[in-house]
C-alpha cells in the first residue's frame, strides 16, 4: 500500500470515528428534548417496522448493529452485508408481542469482493383471527390486519468502508383501510485491529408518510449505533448498541455470544443479553434475553496458490443452522423466536 492510500485510509477512518462519537452522544443530549421524546409515542405508522428480525439478535440482547454479517444485515445495518462472502437464506417465524405472527424471508447475493445484493420481505399479522366490534359493542366479524415490507438492499466499498443501501415498499391494511409508502435505510460497518473491532452505524426507515383515510403518519424513523469486539479467534463476541427512535427516547443494548466447533463440521453457540426500553420494567428480567445456535458446515478443500507457496483453503459447500432466543415482557406472554438459514 502506498504513502498515499495508507493517508487517504486513516483519514476516512477518522472522520468515521468522529461521526461514531458525535452520535453517540447526541442521542443523550436531545432525550429530553426535540423529537426523541415520550410526548412522540404512538404517533409513527407502521409500527411493525420496529421490530427486530433474526433470533440470533435478539439472543444478544438486540446489540446488533456491528456484528449483523448475514442476510438479517438487511434489516439491521446494510453494510454489514459484506462481511460475508456466501449466498445464504434467512427464514422466520415468531410469535411477537403475544397475538401478533412475524415472518421473515431474507436472502443475499454476492456479486463480487466489494458487491452484494439483499432482499427481504418482512410479514406481520395476527396470529389468530381478531374479532370487532361496531361503536354500541355489536360484534361485527373479524377485522383483517396485515402489515408488509419488500426491501432490496445494495452494499459496496464506499472510500474502502463497508457501505449499504436499502429500499423497501411498505404496505399496511386494517380491515377495509390500507395505506402505502417507500422508505430506505443507509449503514456502514467499520472494521479495526484487523477486523476485531467492529463498529457499525445505521439510519434506519426515512422516507414518505403513510397516509391513513385523511390523516398521514410519519415512519418510525431511528439512528443505531453499535461497537463489537471479537476475542478467542473471533469465537466470543461482546457487543453493545445505542438505538435512538424518533418517538421514544435512546434504549441501550449489550449482549455476548460464546461459538464452539465440536468436531469438523458443527458448531454451537450460546447468547446473552440485556436491554433498556425508555419505559423501564417492572422486573429487572423482563430486559433479559438469551438464545442457542447450532450450525452444520459442509466445505471441500481446493489447492491454493500465493506466490511461491502452494497450499490448501476451503471452500463452503453447504451451511444449515438453526437458531433460537426467548424474550420476556412485562405485560404479555415470552416471546419465541425461531430462525432457519441456509449457506452456499
Amino acid at each position: 500500500m502506498s504513502i498515499g492510500q495508507s493517508n487517504f485510509k486513516m483519514t476516512s477512518r477518522m472522520v468515521f470515528i468522529s461521526l461514531a462519537i458525535g452520535l453517540l452522544l447526541w442521542p443523550a443530549e436531545h432525550a429530553k428534548a426535540g423529537p426523541f421524546t415520550q410526548d412522540e409515542t404512538g404517533t409513527t405508522a407502521a409500527v411493525f417496522l420496529k421490530a427486530p428480525i433474526s433470533p440470533r439478535s435478539i439472543g444478544m440482547g438486540r446489540a446488533f448493529t456491528a456484528v449483523a454479517d448475514g442476510p438479517e444485515a438487511v434489516w439491521w445495518n446494510p453494510g454489514g452485508l459484506l462481511s460475508s462472502p456466501r449466498r445464504e437464506i434467512l427464514l422466520e417465524n415468531s410469535l411477537w408481542l403475544n397475538e401478533l405472527m412475524l415472518n421473515t424471508v431474507a436472502y443475499m447475493e454476492p456479486l463480487g469482493e466489494d458487491h452484494t445484493l439483499g432482499f427481504m420481505i418482512n410479514h406481520m399479522t395476527f396470529s389468530t383471527p381478531m374479532a370487532g366490534y361496531d361503536n354500541m359493542g355489536n360484534p361485527i366479524g373479524n377485522i383483517g390486519f396485515t402489515d408488509m415490507a419488500f426491501s432490496l438492499c445494495y452494499a459496496t466499498n464506499v472510500f474502502e468502508i463497508p457501505f449499504g443501501v436499502n429500499v423497501k415498499l411498505i404496505s399496511s391494511s386494517l380491515d377495509d383501510a390500507s395505506a402505502m409508502g417507500v422508505a430506505g435505510d443507509v449503514g456502514v460497518l467499520q472494521g479495526f485491529l484487523k477486523n476485531d473491532l467492529l463498529v457499525g452505524l445505521s439510519f434506519k426507515n426515512f422516507g414518505t408518510k403513510l397516509k391513513w383515510v385523511e390523516e398521514a403518519f410519519a415512519l418510525p424513523f431511528a439512528m443505531h449505533l453499535g461497537v463489537a469486539y471479537r476475542l478467542l479467534n473471533r469465537d466470543l463476541t461482546f457487543a453493545g448498541d445505542i438505538q435512538a427512535p424518533f418517538d421514544q427516547p435512546p434504549h441501550y443494548h449489550l449482549g455476548v455470544e460464546l461459538a464452539r466447533k465440536v468436531g469438523m463440521a458443527m458448531k454451537f453457540a450460546v447468547r446473552l443479553g440485556y436491554h433498556t426500553d425508555w419505559q423501564g420494567y417492572s422486573d429487572a428480567l423482563n430486559g433479559l434475553n438469551a438464545g442457542i445456535g447450532w450450525e452444520w458446515r459442509i466445505h471441500r478443500r481446493l489447492l491454493a496458490r500465493k506466490g511461491r507457496m502452494i497450499g490448501y483453503k476451503q471452500q463452503l459447500l453447504f451451511l444449515l443452522g438453526l437458531d433460537y432466543a426467548w424474550a420476556p415482557n412485562d405485560q404479555l406472554e415470552p416471546s419465541h423466536r425461531f430462525g432457519l438459514r441456509i449457506g452456499f
